[in-house]
Parts: C-alpha cells; structure tokens; sequence
C-alpha cells in the first residue's frame, strides 16, 4: 500500500537514485546546489573535481566533503552513503 502511494506520487524507485540535485554547505555557511541525475552514482573525487572545485575555486585536493561529521571518501557514491533528500553535504577546506 506505502509503495504504490509512493509510486503514484513519483518518489519510488526500484533501487535507483532518485535525486536530481544534491545540496552544499562551504565552511563560511554559504550553500549551493549542484544538479545532475547521475550525482549519487559518481564518486566523490569526480564530485569533487568537476562540480565543487569550480564554484568554490579550491583545488579539489583541498576539498572534503562531510555528512554531518562523517568524511566521504574518495574511491565511494553519494549512494554508499544513503544520503537523505534534502541534506546538505558539509564542506571543509585544508591547507596542505
């Protein structure tokens, strides 16, 4: 009953990310979004590297990207994560 109210309102998959954006959070509290249905499937450094980089101007190997206090790593989806609707991905800049 829950899955085919679910499937009428659109918001069922059957195992697929279903997000066409993904929410950031830069260190000074800014926030941005960065669209793309094929954002959950691809691993962080990709993320990383085309997406935040470029409206941050950091060099993306100065870039970690957290779930509340969680590190994301690199080689791993936004999917490994079963990250929420919604929830904004922290960031922190290093100097190294």
């Amino acid at each position: 009953e829950e899955r085919n109210a679910l499937l009428a309102s659109g918001m069922y998959s059957e195992g697929d990310p279903i997000f066409d954006h993904v929410h950031f959070e830069r260190p000074d509290g800014k926030r941005f979004r960065v669209a793309g249905e094929d954002l959950l499937r691809r691993d962080i450094k990709s993320i990383k590297e085309k997406e935040i980089a470029p409206r941050t101007k950091v060099d993306p190997s100065k870039i970690k990207v957290f779930i509340g206090c969680i590190p994301l790593e690199e080689n791993k989806t936004l999917f490994d994560y079963n990250i929420e609707y919604g929830e904004y991905l922290r960031l922190q800049f290093v100097a190294l």
